[in-house]
């Protein structure tokens, strides 16, 4: 049994949790996970410390899935979130972002996992995008906003300049992970505040390094689990 980046989602556990977790982790041949929190949780639990290996989604190119959108590449602001909406205000980040854009449009993406029933002002509202659509949208912005890890994933992947947020405490971890591990200088904030004062929004060239670096060291993981010898 292989776990291959595991995530476990919140630096905080509960510890009705973490006897349970100690039985199971026991069933794994090989343990990775996707960022320092959860190594730390599952050395406390198994007393091992496992690899930190890269998000499935570094390790495929998803240009081939890629469903181009109507609007002309560059051309549209994206904004796509799956909690709550920035401490601060949504609507004055958008319109700030808009204005050092040139007042170009904004495109919203509904998030499948919850229907939002009153979404932000955007010229382009986006209820339904299928996974091609999704990330032909993040492909052809000029800028996204986002609190989802794996949007900044593929801002990343495909170098869309961003700003990243988290207004959830359980969501601040993974992404300030993503952001120490790889050296990231487009910002990731709390709050519309900290967000006004950010710049660098481009990914940098050595960013991209660290990623290829982190890319090549997880597929050496998973060369050696699954050459292991069945039991």
């Amino acid at each position: 049994r292989i776990a291959y980046a595991a995530c476990c989602g919140s630096d905080t556990q509960p510890d009705t949790d973490k006897a349970l977790l100690s039985t199971c982790l026991k069933k794994f041949d090989f343990i990775s996970v996707r960022n320092d929190f959860s190594a730390n949780l599952i050395q406390q639990v198994s007393g091992t410390l496992p690899e930190v290996v890269c998000d499935p989604v570094l390790l495929v190119d998803p240009t081939p899935w890629v469903k181009h959108p109507p609007l002309r590449a560059n051309s549209y602001l994206l904004n796509y979130r799956v909690g709550s909406p920035i401490r601060g205000g949504e609507q004055t980040l958008m319109k700030h972002f808009q204005n050092k854009q040139g007042g170009l449009p904004w495109v919203w993406i509904n998030a499948q996992s919850r229907r939002i029933p009153s979404p932000p002002p955007a010229e382009h509202k986006i209820w339904h995008a299928s996974p091609q659509e999704w990330l032909g949208w993040i492909q052809n912005c000029s800028f996204l906003l986002t609190d989802s890890f794996h949007a900044i994933l593929y801002a990343l992947k495909f170098k869309k300049p961003f700003l990243g947020y988290f207004t959830e405490p359980f969501r601040s971890a993974r992404l300030m992970d993503l952001s120490k591990r790889y050296g990231l200088t487009a910002p990731i904030v709390g709050s519309v505040a900290e967000a006004l004062h950010a710049s660098d929004f481009q990914p940098t060239e050595l960013s991209d390094q660290l990623i290829q670096t982190h890319v090549a060291e997880s597929r050496l993981f998973l060369h050696r689990a699954t050459s292991f010898p069945l039991k």
